[in-house]
């Protein structure tokens, strides 16, 4: 399996569009997805993560996201689905609906809260018990997410280690500061595909030192920006990676999700109002308790999309 699926490159972490009254916008959604995949470079899609507004969502609403991107991607590359349960049977469910959805991996978020923040290494079985039911009742491969580390809810390096052996088991998603992901790197590099998550100042120092792609949900916003910083990393082309970070890309992080944590508003309206600037989106409703923004971070929004260079560059939505 680990050699049959071997996700690499740009994968965004897609938004879920919805209209006014907060209800999916499926015709919006088919549209967006397009849009993404017809992006030169773009390897994947991520729906019903965190981004996509996943928890918010009901079973159905998650199914059908799946539904519609697996039929807009037709098979040319993979469609990752967010799945978030509490318990393994929960968990088992979900990954069979997610599959039956035409999901080619699933996104697996810890479910192991109460053990995380008290102490994991004492309870390492845990984890392994539930990827490894994972892994024989569904089938399907999976994505681990390693939460950032100031949450607590990272799982250790020497866990990590033990997972990654796993069949099904084919990359970790790293929202991890830099320390921690080298530490992950060392467990698990040649076993599974690393991926950064981090829609800050690591994301291009986890590329140099050797991230197989991005999955970060900043991406929606200015896509081409991050193919081409992959692939100028790829072709060793340091100068080009340091200077499509610093021009061009931080400004962004900076309007979008420097603040996270720290104001009332959410990374995810952020985005979905960038996206509306640049005629991505018609609408940029986020469904409670996410915050929508104000005027002043819209005017901040606005003037990173400029220093970017991606709003004289905007393309209508079609």
């Amino acid at each position: 399996m680990k050699k049959a699926v071997w996700l690499r490159g740009v994968i965004p972490a897609i938004v879920t569009p919805f209209r006014e009254d907060l209800q999916v916008d499926e015709a919006a959604l088919r549209r967006y997805v397009r849009t993404v995949l017809a992006t030169p470079g773009v390897a994947g899609v991520l729906c019903n993560g965190y981004t996509g507004e996943g928890g918010a969502l009901t079973p159905e609403e998650r199914l059908r996201c799946i539904e519609v991107c697996a039929a807009e991607a037709g098979g040319r590359v993979p469609v990752i689905a967010g799945i978030d349960a509490r318990a393994t049977a929960e968990a088992i469910a979900l990954a069979r609906d997610a599959k039956r959805a035409g999901a080619d991996v699933i996104q697996v978020n810890s479910p192991f809260e109460h053990l995380l923040r008290r102490g994991f290494p004492r309870t390492v079985e845990a984890p392994v018990r539930f990827f490894t039911a994972l892994n024989d009742e569904v089938g399907i491969p999976m994505l681990i997410f390693q939460y950032p580390t100031w949450s607590g809810l990272t799982y250790p390096p020497e866990v990590l280690a033990r997972l990654a052996e796993i069949e099904y088991v084919v990359a970790v998603k790293e929202a991890v500061d830099l320390e921690t992901y080298v530490l992950d790197y060392q467990a698990v590099h040649g076993k599974v595909a690393l991926f950064a998550d981090h829609n800050g100042y690591t994301l291009l120092p986890m590329l140099l030192l050797g991230a197989d792609g991005t999955m970060v949900g900043i991406s929606n916003v200015g896509l081409e920006l991050f193919v081409a910083l992959f692939e100028a990393v790829e072709r060793r082309e340091l100068h080009r990676a340091v200077e499509l970070t610093n021009t061009r890309l931080l400004p962004l992080m900076q309007a979008l999700a420097a603040d996270l944590g720290r104001t009332p508003t959410s990374f995810v309206s952020k985005v979905k109002e960038a996206l509306v600037m640049l005629g991505r989106l018609e609408c940029a409703a986020v469904r409670p308790p996410e915050v929508p923004i104000g005027e002043e971070e819209r005017r901040a929004i606005r003037h990173a999309l400029r220093a970017a260079g991606l709003l004289e560059t905007a393309a209508p939505v079609s």
